[in-house]
Parts: C-alpha cells; sequence; structure tokens
C-alpha cells in the first residue's frame, strides 16, 4: 500500500524519499477502510450487470459487507490513510482516476487534492476501476510520458 511506502519512507528521513520526484497514483483511494464496502458493492453490481439479474444482489451485498465488517475493518481502520501524508509531499502528484469507479469511487479522489502541494488529475469519463491504461492506451501513454518528463 502506498500510505506504508511513502509514511515510512518519510518518517526514517530515507534518502530514497528525496530520490523520488513524482508520484502517479491510478485508481487510488485514501485508506482500505474508505473503500472496503463500495468494493464489494461495486464488484457485485458488476457482476450482475454482466449476467443480467440482480435477484441476489441486495441480500448478497448485505452478507458479503457484514462479512467484511467483523473480519476486516477493525484491521483495516488501523492501517495510515494517505490524506495525512500528502500534506508532507513536496512531490508532483498526478492523479488518474475513471470518473464512474465503482470500486474506488472517485469522490476518495478529490478528499486527497486539497492536500497535495503539486496535484495535477486526469479523470477519465469512460473507463473503470483500474482499466484505465487498458480502455485509454496511448492517452494514457502521452499523459504520463508528459507528466514524468515535465520538469
Amino acid at each position: 500500500m502506498i500510505a506504508h511506502a511513502l509514511e515510512y519512507l518519510y518518517e526514517e528521513k530515507s534518502p530514497q524519499f528525496h530520490e523520488i520526484k513524482k508520484i502517479v497514483i491510478d485508481s487510488g483511494w485514501e485508506s482500505l477502510q474508505s473503500i472496503g464496502f463500495s468494493t464489494i458493492t461495486g464488484e457485485l453490481e458488476y457482476r450482475f450487470k454482466s449476467y443480467g439479474s440482480s435477484l441476489l444482489k441486495y441480500p448478497l451485498s448485505i452478507i458479503l459487507n457484514t462479512i467484511y465488517y467483523v473480519l476486516f475493518y477493525g484491521w483495516h481502520k488501523q492501517l495510515p490513510s494517505l490524506t495525512p501524508i500528502l500534506d508532507h509531499l513536496d512531490q508532483e502528484i498526478l492523479f488518474v482516476h475513471a470518473k464512474n469507479d465503482m470500486h474506488a469511487p472517485i469522490h476518495y479522489v478529490e478528499k486527497m487534492i486539497p492536500h497535495c502541494k503539486h496535484c495535477q488529475t486526469w479523470f477519465i469519463e469512460k473507463s473503470t476501476h483500474a482499466c484505465n491504461h487498458l480502455k485509454c492506451k496511448e492517452t494514457y501513454k502521452e499523459k504520463l510520458t508528459e507528466f514524468l518528463h515535465k520538469d
């Protein structure tokens, strides 16, 4: 998880931390805790839409979200959030995110943006979670190349 890595490098005053010049966060989120429920709901929405039936979607959503809450939520809540770490970063950050991402909704990225000192965004209209590099291959390559080579 990027929050762990950045937190460790920043707190340890690691020389590698200062060698990082730019960061790309594609289909990201602020913390695991924030996207657990939306990931389950988004995946069910995607699966049931593919199968053309939604009869079991809501009962299954309740069951899976309850299982997530009982087994994982407490642990995810203890993991660091990326948002407070962003306040300390001087590196440029490019957020790439699909506007209709059901797994990691865009509002989580929008909450992080005010915490960035040097931030760029590319919000993609017609894409889904973690598919930006597949659905927009050429533009993706161009945007990343432009961001990484810009001084």
